[in-house]
């Protein structure tokens, strides 16, 4: 679910707002809609299991962060 709503995203963002372009909307849709959020869920699941939840929602989010080419 989250892939389809980032590529609508992402594709709003690079036609109507001009940012990233319509020639780099594959490689923005794979690590932004794509890789971000697994990585996001995987690293909060995984510090949430130890018990560090408030570390897991910070790393998580800060690792989850897809930079726009």
């Amino acid at each position: 679910m989250m892939a389809i709503l980032g590529a609508i995203v992402l594709l709003f963002r690079a036609l109507l707002l001009a940012h990233g372009g319509l020639t780099t909307i594959g490689a923005n849709i794979f690590s932004m809609a794509i890789v971000g959020p697994w990585v996001t869920c995987g690293t909060y699941r995984l510090y949430h299991g130890m018990g560090l939840m408030a570390f897991g929602v910070y790393l998580g989010a800060t690792l989850g962060i897809g930079r726009p080419t």
